[in-house]
């Protein structure tokens, strides 16, 4: 499916689906995203074949100056945004709202069913921005079976019922369910019958901060901080055999709030399980926000 869209006559900007040609132009606006840990340099391409998923790019004489993802989930009924960037030069000029218009537009056209639009943000937009939007939750940080066949572990261990998944939030259904499972991920909860912490943890990949590390992201669920410190040791200790040596290692550790300084003690050593860990920046709240479409 392609799609072009030409606005501002002033100084026209085309929208168009990405391909897997355009990444080195995407890279190219890139430069010091998220200070190194930009995620998107190990999954432009795994975004490019992914079912459901389609990627805007804003366009000026050619040359790539904004992003923005989306993923069709909730069997169709809801669209989850992400990964907005738009090029150094070109940012407080409108194109971030332009290419978010474009894209919206585009959604009711070709799918008309969308009645929802969900994302995670890491800062706080201000109450006029939040007004647009209901919050569904705020987190300071076989699955199918854990979660479909325990009625309670939803309301227990899920924000909002909504799992957040490396930033993604995705309603514990079949299919969403279906589409966590394609992903390189694991998970581990405390028991299965009445799981009082859940950990999700993706697959290292690399990022460029530091010159070339590696990252991975581990979202605990629930508010039990034993159960929650066992779950994160169990996970950091399963992936440790991924990481290889030499490069340097950046855990991204979300949780809920009253988790934080529990866990934060944990990751830097007070537990006698992760010495030598230090920490990379201070506590970064997600947002989970929703809004009619």
């Amino acid at each position: 499916m392609s799609d072009t869209t030409a606005t501002r006559a002033d100084s026209e900007i085309e929208f168009c689906l990405a391909r897997e040609e355009d990444y080195d132009d995407v890279m190219a606006i890139s430069d010091g995203i998220y200070s190194g840990m930009d995620y998107l340099p190990a999954r432009y391409h795994l975004w490019m074949k992914e079912p459901h998923r389609l990627v805007f790019l804003g366009k000026r004489r050619g040359r790539v100056i904004a992003l923005e993802s989306t993923i069709l989930v909730d069997g169709g009924e809801t669209v989850i945004v992400e990964g907005l960037r738009v090029a150094p030069e070109e940012r407080g000029r409108g194109v971030a709202g332009l290419i978010q218009s474009h894209v919206a537009q585009f959604i009711k056209t070709h799918y008309p069913r969308v009645r929802t639009k969900r994302l995670t943000r890491g800062d706080n937009p201000g109450p006029q921005a939040l007004a647009k939007f209901r919050v569904l939750a705020t987190r300071r940080e076989e699955l199918r079976s854990l979660l479909l066949s325990n009625p309670g572990a939803v309301d227990k261990l899920l924000p909002a019922g909504t799992i957040i998944q490396d930033w993604q939030p995705l309603r514990p259904t079949p299919a969403n369910l279906d589409t966590l499972e394609t992903r390189p991920l694991s998970w581990a909860a405390d028991r299965r019958d009445g799981p009082a912490a859940l950990v999700l943890c993706t697959a290292p990949y690399p990022i460029p901060q530091g010159g070339g590390s590696l990252r991975l992201n581990l979202d605990v669920f629930g508010r039990d901080l034993p159960a929650a410190r066992r779950v994160l040791v169990f996970q950091m200790e399963r992936v440790r055999g991924a990481l290889g040596g030499g490069a340097a290692v950046i855990l991204n550790v979300y949780s809920d709030p009253a988790l934080w300084e529990g866990l934060r003690e944990l990751c830097e050593g007070a537990g006698g399980v992760a010495g030598g860990v230090r920490r990379y920046r201070e506590y970064w709240e997600q947002l989970l926000l929703e809004t009619d479409f």
